[in-house]
């Protein structure tokens, strides 16, 4: 059963943008929300996505608007293998959204809030290849 085009996470944020399903919310920043999301086609393949949001607090504000497409814009630009990849950017129902390569696993901050507490280093090969 498809889901109501309108319906919208506790946020406020729409559940679909484009092509993207947001399935469920992943991190919470300053200015936006990162959803993991799952790109729809016809073909019926839809492959995992991180898709960032504005929150719906600063939507409404150019300086935060241009701050996001100056960061889908530069970002689009980098490529390494420690980044993640841009892999789409727009706007539906007035909601500026990036779209990026999603990856499986812990955060850098998270490591080390559980190298802290387990009072453990990181090795020094992990380090070096976050670059």
């Amino acid at each position: 059963m498809s889901e109501n085009p309108q319906s919208t996470h506790p946020d406020g944020t729409p559940t679909r943008l484009g092509r993207y399903r947001l399935v469920r919310p992943i991190s919470t920043g300053g200015m936006a929300r990162v959803f993991e999301g799952r790109r729809e086609s016809l073909a019926g393949v839809a492959p995992r996505v991180a898709v960032k949001v504005i929150l719906p607090t600063y939507a409404g504000e150019g300086r935060f608007r241009d701050l996001f497409i100056n960061e889908a814009r530069i970002g689009s630009m980098l490529q390494h293998q420690n980044l993640v990849q841009i892999q789409d950017f727009d706007c539906e129902q007035g909601v500026y959204y990036l779209v990026m390569e999603y990856v499986e696993g812990l955060t850098v901050r998270r490591c080390m809030s559980l190298s802290r507490r387990n009072e453990r280093s990181i090795p020094h090969q992990v380090v070096a290849e976050l670059g």
